[in-house]
C-alpha cells in the first residue's frame, strides 16, 4: 500500500489509496499561485493552494481530498520548496485552516512516525491525541460555507450588519464587505437539507475568525461563540 500517487502539475503526492493515506508531499514554490507562500518570518505557517481547472476549484479531486481530510485522519504532509534548482525540506505540517482557495499549514513540533499506528513512540501519541470528532464538524462546516451560489443570494437580500459586533463594515471603512457563516451543524443533517437564509449569520472579518476558533478548539455551537465573544467585547 505504501505506492506514491500524484499530481504532477500541481506538486501533491500522496502516499497510499483513499481512505488509507499515509502520508501527503508537497513540492512547491514560492508564488507559483498567488495564495502560496509562507505567511510568518519563522517559516512555521504556509498557505498552499487547491488544485483547480480553469479556476473552479473541486473539492472532491484527490488533490484536494488529501489535504481536505488530514485534520481528520492526522496523517503529516510533508513539505519541500524550491531552492537554487533543488527541493528543501521544511518539516512536517498539518492542516490549521481551509480558505477559499487554500489550506493553511503548521509546522509540528514532533514528527509522527509513519510505520505502525499502535506505536509507543510518544511523539505519536501526542499527534493522534487531537480531538478528532470536532475536526470533523469543522472540516464539513467549512466547506458548507465554500458555496458562493448561495452565499450570495443570502448577500443580496440582507443587511451588511456583523450579528454579533453589529458593526456595519460600510460605515467604519468605507467599503462595503461581510462574510457568511454557517449555524446549522452540517454533521447533524441525515439527509437532504433545505438551506435557508436563516442557516446563515453575516459577520465582519473578525468575528467569523473568532467564531472559527471556537468551533475548531473548543467545539461551541455558534449561539455560544456568540455570547461569548460578545461577552469578551463588552470588556
Amino acid at each position: 500500500d505504501w505506492i506514491i500517487k500524484n499530481t504532477p502539475q500541481q506538486g501533491i503526492n500522496w502516499i497510499g489509496e483513499h481512505p488509507n493515506i499515509k502520508a501527503v508531499i508537497i513540492k512547491t514554490k514560492d508564488g507559483s499561485y498567488a495564495d502560496d507562500g509562507w505567511k510568518n518570518n519563522e517559516k512555521t505557517i504556509y498557505s498552499y493552494s487547491f488544485k483547480a481547472a480553469k479556476g473552479i476549484i473541486n473539492f472532491n479531486d484527490s488533490a484536494n481530498r488529501v489535504l481536505i481530510n488530514q485534520p481528520i485522519s492526522n496523517y503529516p504532509i510533508l513539505l519541500f520548496t524550491d531552492s537554487s534548482n533543488k527541493w528543501e525540506f521544511q518539516g512536517c505540517f498539518k492542516i490549521i485552516d481551509i480558505l477559499e482557495k487554500a489550506v493553511i499549514l503548521e509546522k509540528m513540533i514532533s514528527f509522527p512516525s509513519l510505520n505502525d499506528k499502535n506505536s509507543d513512540n510518544d511523539d505519536v501519541i501526542l499527534y493522534k491525541n487531537e480531538h478528532t470528532e470536532g475536526k470533523i464538524k469543522y472540516i464539513t462546516h467549512m466547506l458548507s460555507e465554500r458555496n458562493r451560489k448561495i452565499i450570495d443570494e443570502i448577500k443580496d437580500n440582507s443587511q451588511w450588519v456583523c450579528d454579533i459586533c453589529e458593526i456595519k463594515f460600510l460605515d467604519k471603512y468605507g467599503k462595503n464587505y461581510i462574510e457568511a457563516h454557517h449555524k446549522i451543524p452540517i454533521h447533524t443533517f441525515t439527509g437532504e437539507h433545505r438551506i435557508l437564509k436563516t442557516d446563515f449569520a453575516l459577520l465582519c472579518p473578525n468575528c467569523h475568525k473568532a467564531v472559527h476558533i471556537y468551533l475548531r478548539e473548543e467545539n461551541l455551537q455558534y449561539e455560544e461563540a456568540k455570547i461569548k465573544i460578545r461577552n469578551i467585547l463588552k470588556r
